[in-house]
């Protein structure tokens, strides 16, 4: 910038500058757009970088307080929109389809369908995601994984592959027999995302007016040892998210900000990249539940509670030691539930009932997430890099990657196996079967 600086000139020389330092920086940082707090980064970098240009420039008070804003818009209306996709939406923005866009999507969808699918959870299934490394795991194999998480990957994907007939992080050991129990825990935080991903797919296609595909486990066409499974996408064609993606995450406990989590920015990234789209939306939940029906009840209207938020019922039963849910249409009126109520019951009569969950829609975030192919040819590297090094350990071996076993003293051994035998004497127990009846017959 020149020694002086004229009042009309200045934002237009001040945002080329930033256009200059935003292709600077992005060429030398770019690969680390995954990190949480680049996006803060990125601006607070560039803000310090036009301070120092301007150290010796006499401007006035109110141009100097403006420098931000006109940073901000620099970078939302320029530099994101023609050199780099910023890392995510504050919202999930869309604009209209031309007819060009959906018949290229057509023939994306069509390319997808076509990917053949093993059934779940069987010996295929497991294999073939044996022999990935997949979206929701590449970020431990990124340079700016620890130690730990790309040891931990190669470690995962070195071990003889097990196959159970169940999810194995929801199984329990039962020690007293040394048989393996097929209970599931619907206590922890991963099966309380399993419960409610459907419940946010039937939030997001009521409230855009779509409807989500599923297509199972997609290769990368050009790098086999990817392989992405998606949560949806879009299908709905004459819907403007037609060929948008979805990901899916329903967090317990941790605060939703509406900034995707490294690891989910990642995740999502691999996904575009293996379906060959372009956006992806990513919605965030939580739901909360309800003591009782009556609690329910007094909480507003049937459909949405005093403070807004959405309501509705699902029934939890088991089947084959295993849960089995009923989820009550989308913004359902109460005449709806009474008589979905007896459909249910009915058609789940082999089932055994364990309760009815009256749930609220307390947090929810959808942001958009666009695909950054920049960032992602300045990655495959490491990726590939890390499933080197797992083809050549499961020959060579990977012995050295296991947790070093600790030498205990005698005390602590004897205190080890008290509590062990401890543990023996109390088992899981399920809940005795009940047989439910309409709440309305």
């Amino acid at each position: 910038m020149r020694d002086s600086i004229t009042t009309g000139s200045f934002n237009s020389e001040l945002i080329e500058t930033v256009g200059l330092l935003f292709v600077a920086y992005t060429s030398q940082n770019g690969k680390n757009t995954h990190l949480y707090e680049y996006t803060n980064t990125l601006f607070t970098d560039i803000l310090s970088m036009v301070m120092i240009q301007l150290n010796d420039v006499d401007i006035p008070k109110e141009l100097s307080d403006e420098i931000p804003n006109v940073i901000h818009y620099a970078l939302n209306t320029i530099c994101h929109k023609y050199i780099c996709p910023r890392r995510s939406f504050s919202e999930s923005n869309v604009s209209k389809q031309s007819e060009l866009t959906k018949t290229t999507v057509d023939r994306v969808l069509a390319r997808l369908a076509k990917i053949p699918q093993p059934e779940q959870r069987t010996q295929a299934w497991y294999s073939t995601r044996y022999n990935l490394i997949t979206a929701s795991n590449a970020y431990k194999c990124l340079s700016t994984a620890t130690c730990s998480e790309r040891n931990s990957i190669i470690l995962e994907k070195c071990k003889p592959l097990v196959v159970l007939d169940s999810d194995d992080s929801n199984r329990i050991e039962t020690n007293k027999t040394n048989e393996t129990s097929s209970y599931v825990n619907t206590e922890t935080a991963l099966h309380y995302g399993v419960r409610y991903e459907p419940l946010s797919v039937m939030y997001y296609e009521w409230y855009y007016d779509t409807q989500i595909g599923e297509y199972g486990c997609v290769p990368h066409s050009a790098h086999s040892f990817l392989g992405a499974s998606p949560d949806g996408i879009n299908i709905k064609r004459d819907n403007d998210r037609y060929g948008r993606m979805l990901e899916i995450k329903n967090p317990k406990s941790r605060k939703i900000t509406g900034i995707p989590k490294t690891e989910y920015w990642v995740q999502m990234q691999l996904q575009m990249e293996a379906c060959n789209l372009n956006q992806c939306d990513f919605l965030e939940t939580h739901f909360t539940e309800y003591d009782s029906y009556h609690e329910f009840l007094a909480d507003g209207s049937f459909q949405q509670s005093i403070d807004g938020h959405n309501k509705g019922v699902i029934y939890h039963f088991k089947h084959n030691n295993k849960p089995h849910y009923e989820y009550l249409p989308f913004n359902s009126t109460q005449e709806e539930y009474e008589l979905w109520d007896k459909q249910v019951l009915m058609k789940n009569n082999d089932k055994e009932w364990l309760e009815t969950i009256f749930w609220k829609l307390e947090t929810v975030s959808c942001v958009l997430v666009e695909r950054n192919k920049q960032w992602f040819n300045d990655n495959i590297h490491d990726i590939r890099e890390v499933w080197d090094t797992i083809l050549k350990e499961r020959v060579t071996g990977y012995e050295h990657r296991k947790p070093k076993k600790r030498i205990h003293t005698d005390s602590f051994s004897l205190l080890r196996s008290t509590v062990k035998q401890d543990n023996q004497e109390s088992h899981v127990t399920s809940p005795q079967k009940v047989k439910r009846t309409s709440l309305f017959s």
